[in-house]
């Protein structure tokens, strides 16, 4: 690479050997490459608003820049190389001092050495910078550098932030104040729902709420309302059973109370008969002893006269009928004293062969 001479631009010859049929050399093939092109093909890449690029060399002169910076300078009638320190793009010049910084740090021969993408944190910006090795396949340790400031590719990305953090911001306030009138409508609602259950507790028919939009709020109003609705209907159906039940038992209680009236009067007329009956029987049985009494003597006082075995046979079958119808009469008495409680228990003995025989004749 030389400066061709009389002009401030570089250029670089390109040589390829030619050789005849044989093999042997015939000659050389030489062309001069200007590099003035490469200036312009950095200037018409779009990098960034404010990015910049630069070809420079091994020995840190520069080759070519986006910004169009002069390669040469004169120095007391002498053309000497510019370093990209000295281009009048601040990113260049910023871009460079880093790659002259990690250089150092590396303790490394050639600027060319670093690749890959770097940031190098600047006051009020930092700048972000790519590195790629340039002409390799020709032999040369150049160093192409793009550089840029880190805003010019954040920049969107913060404005959009921005525009994302207002827009989320206002979606946010719509949603509380959304929320918050959502909130006082179901909170009307609820309040109506529960003087509806105040108006169900008092047995009172409470309104269905047709105006709120709330599906499952429409629905708890009309049951309420239904069930409300049931509840008179069971009520009314009660009262009705109550006031039928309070009449039955009250034709009930009068019942009771007449027939229990009957059931006294039955009672006092069949007591009046039994005693009427006891006072028959006890009349009756003592008018039957008198007489009865007289035949018993009378036979007992005809056994102590002479008689014949045939009369006696009479005699003794009328004291026995006799004594019998006495007896009958004895029990007829002792049933009346058994109905007017006055019967006495007596304990005597009985001979049970006289009443078998009884029995028997």
């Amino acid at each position: 690479v030389q400066a061709v001479p009389g002009k401030p631009q570089l250029y670089m010859t390109l040589s390829q050997p030619v050789f005849d049929e044989d093999g042997g050399a015939a000659g050389v093939f030489g062309a001069d490459l200007y590099l003035q092109q490469l200036a312009y093909l950095l200037q018409t890449q779009s990098i960034s608003g404010r990015g910049a690029a630069f070809i420079v060399d091994e020995l840190g002169f520069l080759v070519a820049s986006s910004a169009g910076d002069a390669l040469f300078r004169d120095v007391e009638g002498k053309l000497l190389r510019r370093s990209p320190q000295d281009s009048a793009n601040a990113m260049i010049r910023q871009s460079f001092a880093g790659m002259e910084a990690a250089r150092a740090n590396r303790r490394e021969d050639s600027v060319a050495s670093t690749s890959g993408l770097q940031r190098l944190p600047l006051p009020g910006d930092s700048l972000m910078m790519v590195q790629r090795p340039f002409g390799e396949a020709l032999g040369l340790r150049w160093t192409l550098v793009v550089a840029a400031p880190e805003s010019d590719f954040t920049g969107g990305i913060d404005r959009a932030l921005k525009v994302s953090l207002w827009v989320i911001g206002g979606l946010v306030l719509f949603a509380a104040l959304f929320a918050f009138g959502a909130a006082q409508g179901i909170g009307r609602r609820l309040q109506r729902l529960g003087l509806a259950a105040e108006q169900l507790g008092r047995g009172e028919v409470p309104v269905i709420d047709h105006g709120t939009r709330i599906r499952e709020v429409r629905q708890l109003s009309e049951v309420l309302h239904d069930s409300a609705q049931q509840l008179r209907s069971y009520r009314d159906r009660v009262k009705v059973d109550a006031q039928a039940l309070r009449e039955a038992n009250e034709n009930l209680e009068a019942r009771v109370e007449q027939r229990t009236a009957q059931l006294a009067a039955s009672r006092e007329e069949a007591l009046a008969a039994a005693r009427a009956k006891a006072a028959f029987l006890a009349t009756m049985s003592h008018e039957i002893r008198t007489p009865l009494n007289g035949v018993v003597g009378m036979s007992t006082l005809l056994a102590e006269t002479p008689l014949d075995a045939e009369q006696r046979d009479y005699l003794q079958t009328i004291r026995l009928s006799s004594d019998q119808l006495l007896a009958v009469i004895n029990d007829i008495l002792d049933f009346s004293k058994i109905e007017s409680g006055k019967l006495d228990l007596e304990s005597e003995p009985v001979s049970v062969r006289g009443a078998v025989e009884e029995a028997c004749d």
